[in-house]
C-alpha cells in the first residue's frame, strides 16, 4: 500500500474542489493537529465557510495516542468537538463519549439555569428597591384644633420624629 498525500486538500483550491463532490470530510485526528496538539490553521473554519462538515476519527481512550496537551478522554472529546469545533467524531468508545456529552450538556444547562435565576434575583432586588422608593412614608400629626397636617415625605430608611406643636 502506497501512503497517500493529503496536502492538496489543505489548499483553498483543494477544499473548493472537494466541496463540489462531497458534503463533508472525515480526517484522522493526526491530520487536523500537529504533534504538539495545535490545530492546523484555519482548515476547519475554511471547510465550514464553503459549507462542508468536518469529522474527526478515531477518538480512542488511549493516553499514548493523545495529543501532548490532552490528559484524558473527556479532554480529547472537548478539544475536537468544542475547541476545534469539528461537526462530529468517530470513536471506539461510543458509550463513554455519549455519557460525557450528556453530562456536559446537563452541566451547561444547569449553568444557564443558575445564570437565569441570578438575573431574576437581581431584577427582583431592583424592583423591590424601586417599590421601596415609591412607597414613601408620609408622617402626619394632628394640629391643636384636631386638623390633619401632612409632613413632607421621607424615605422609609429615614427616621422622623414629630412633636405636636406647643400651644403658644
Amino acid at each position: 500500500q502506497v501512503p497517500y498525500n493529503y496536502d492538496w486538500m489543505f489548499s483553498g483550491f483543494g477544499l473548493r474542489a472537494l466541496s463540489q463532490i462531497v458534503n463533508g470530510i472525515g480526517l484522522n485526528q493526526s491530520i487536523l493537529i500537529d504533534e504538539a496538539g495545535v490545530a492546523i490553521p484555519d482548515y476547519i473554519q475554511k471547510a465550514k465557510e464553503i459549507g462542508m462538515s468536518v469529522h474527526v476519527y478515531t477518538l480512542k481512550n488511549d493516553p499514548t495516542e493523545f495529543p501532548k496537551s490532552i490528559t484524558n478522554f473527556n479532554e480529547l472529546i472537548d478539544f475536537f468537538l468544542f475547541t476545534l469545533d469539528v461537526d462530529g467524531s468517530s470513536t471506539d468508545r461510543c458509550g463513554e463519549e455519549v455519557d460525557y456529552l450528556k453530562a456536559r450538556a446537563e452541566a451547561e444547562k444547569q449553568k444557564i439555569e443558575d445564570q437565569q435565576a441570578e438575573t431574576e434575583n437581581q431584577q427582583s432586588e431592583v424592583q423591590q428597591e424601586e417599590t421601596n422608593k415609591q412607597s414613601i412614608i408620609q408622617p402626619r400629626h394632628f394640629g391643636p384644633l384636631g386638623d390633619l397636617h401632612l409632613l413632607p415625605p421621607v424615605a422609609p430608611d429615614e427616621t422622623t420624629t414629630t412633636q405636636p406643636p406647643s400651644p403658644e
